[in-house]
């Protein structure tokens, strides 16, 4: 499927997976990286994680048939810190756009696995030790996000998340709405949303960073 329903603020447009989002608090970048360092990242990842099994859920099910891991920058390969490093820049780069910029220092960057199978439910982050700034990079396949409205009014957001692609979220969308990741097993939740009944699922790689929340 290379085309389907955005719905950004107010407003349903249709878009092609690689389309730009940008508002003040959320925005979508394709293709933030190469082929060549998606496929570094990928194998990296696979290999690091390989002994691990797939977990049923998280310890608050947030998140299920997942695997996950923190990354520690003093034990990473110097490629593949490169390429987190560019990414870490494109993150700041993107809030200079912004008329109040969210540039700060990075907490540790985890990297989550999740099976074809696997989801990951509802929920904001918690906000005890990280700030107004989560950003993801998605690998290997699509998957598509959800935002709704933490306090159940209102109409929800439908991000599809390409490979490569960059999300970031921020102040209103990092606090007052959840994001969740839609599964085979939780779509069922949207049978009123025909663009995503067709959906097919596989295993998504994705490499989460979160600003301190003293630079919030």
């Amino acid at each position: 499927m290379r085309r389907t329903i955005l719905r950004q603020i107010q407003q349903v447009s249709s878009a092609s997976f690689h389309r730009e989002i940008f508002t003040a608090d959320l925005q979508v970048i394709p293709e933030v990286l190469s082929l060549s360092n998606e496929s570094t990242l990928v194998k990296y990842f696979t290999e690091i994680l390989k002994r691990k099994k797939y977990e049923g859920n998280h310890w608050d099910d947030v998140i299920s048939q997942y695997k996950e891991m923190e990354l520690q920058k003093s034990s990473l390969p110097v490629e593949v810190e490169n390429i987190l490093s560019v990414l870490r820049n494109k993150i700041i780069d993107s809030q200079k756009k912004s008329d109040d910029p969210c540039i700060g220092n990075f907490l540790e960057p985890h990297v989550i696995d999740l099976s074809k199978s696997g989801h990951i439910a509802p929920h904001v982050d918690s906000v005890k030790f990280s700030g107004d700034l989560i950003a993801g990079v998605s690998l290997f396949s699509l998957r598509t996000m959800i935002l709704m409205p933490s306090n159940g009014l209102g109409d929800p957001i439908l991000l599809p998340l390409a490979p490569r692609s960059l999300y970031i979220l921020r102040r209103r969308y990092r606090y007052e709405y959840t994001h969740e990741i839609i599964g085979p097993d939780t779509i069922k939740k949207w049978p009123n949303i025909s663009e995503i009944q067709h959906l097919t699922f596989d295993r998504r790689i994705s490499v989460i960073f979160r600003n301190n929340l003293k630079d919030s």
